[in-house]
C-alpha cells in the first residue's frame, strides 16, 4: 500500500516508518528512514525505540543526538532503553539533564530501577519527586511486591493518597499469593475501590488457600450486591472439582 501512494506525506512516511520498527525489521526501518524527504521527532523516536529494543544502543543513542529538539517522549524512550539495558548511570544522567521534572520519565525510571532489583535507588528518586500521581505510586508499590517486600509495599499504599484500584489489586493478590489472608482481608476490608476485579482477585486468594468458608462470608458480607455491575462471580477449586456458588444479577 505504502509503496503504491502516488504521495506520500510526513504521515504516512512515519506510519510505515513506526509499523517497520514494531516488526523488528530493522535494516528496512533504516532504508525508509534514509530516503524520507523530511523528518520529525516521532521519526527519530521510532529510530530510538527500534534499535534500543533489540539492544543496539549506540545505534539507539545516535538517533537520539541527531535529534535536533530532543522532546520528553523521545528522551523517555532513550531513558528506558538504557535502564532496560543496565546502562543505569547513562540513564540517570539522562533524566537529571531534562530541564524540568516530568511525572512520565519519573515514573519509567522508579520502574526500571525497581523491575533490576535497584529497590534503594529507587526509593529515592520516587522520595526525591515534588509530585506524584497514582502511576508513579503503583509502580514503587509494584516494584516492592515483585522483590518480596510486602511490608514495604504496603506501607506504600497506606501512605497513598488514594487508594487506587490496581494498587488494591496489586497488594490483595500479593498477600493473597503468600497466604497472608488476614492482611489481605485488612487491606480489602479498608478501601473503598472495592471493584469486581479487587473482589475477585481478593476471592482467588481464600480460594487458593482452600479457605472456602471465609471466602463465602466475604461474599456475603458485601452489602447492596444487585446494585454491582458484576454479572457474576465464581470460586472454582480446580483440583477437587468443587464449584463453591455461581451467584448470577443484573
Amino acid at each position: 500500500l505504502f509503496s503504491s501512494m502516488p504521495e506520500r506525506d510526513l504521515v504516512a512516511w512515519n506510519s510505515q516508518l513506526s509499523a517497520l520498527a514494531q516488526a523488528g525489521h530493522l535494516q528496512e526501518a533504516k532504508d525508509i528512514f534514509s530516503n524520507m524527504p523530511e523528518f520529525d521527532a516521532l521519526s527519530f523516536t521510532s529510530m530510538i525505540q527500534c534499535f534500543g529494543q533489540h539492544g543496539l544502543l549506540e545505534d539507539a543513542k545516535y538517533f537520539f543526538l541527531a535529534l535536533p529538539h530532543k522532546d520528553l517522549v523521545a528522551s523517555t524512550v532513550l531513558l528506558v532503553v538504557l535502564a532496560e539495558s543496565g546502562c543505569f548511570h547513562e540513564a540517570k544522567n539522562l533524566f537529571e539533564s531534562m530541564e524540568c521534572e516530568h511525572l512520565v520519565p519519573a515514573t519509567a525510571l522508579i520502574t526500571a530501577y525497581a523491575c533490576n532489583g535497584h529497590l534503594e535507588k529507587a526509593k529515592k528518586l520516587f522520595d526525591g519527586m515534588k509530585e506524584r500521581n497514582e502511576v508513579t505510586w503503583t509502580a514503587m508499590l509494584t516494584g516492592y511486591v515483585n522483590n518480596h517486600r510486602l511490608e514495604d509495599a504496603l506501607c506504600i499504599f497506606e501512605k497513598m493518597p488514594g487508594h487506587g484500584e490496581i494498587p488494591l489489586i496489586v497488594l490483595v493478590s500479593a498477600y493473597a499469593r503468600t497466604g497472608h489472608m488476614l492482611l489481605a482481608k485488612r487491606i480489602f476490608d479498608n478501601s473503598n475501590e472495592k471493584s469486581a476485579i479487587a473482589f475477585n482477585a481478593f476471592l482467588s486468594g481464600f480460594s487458593s488457600n482452600l479457605q472456602l468458608l471465609e471466602a463465602k462470608s466475604v461474599f456475603d458480607s458485601i452489602q447492596e450486591r444487585n446494585q454491582s455491575p458484576w454479572s457474576e462471580c465464581f470460586l472454582h477449586i480446580p483440583k477437587t472439582g468443587i464449584w463453591i456458588w455461581q451467584i448470577g444479577y443484573s
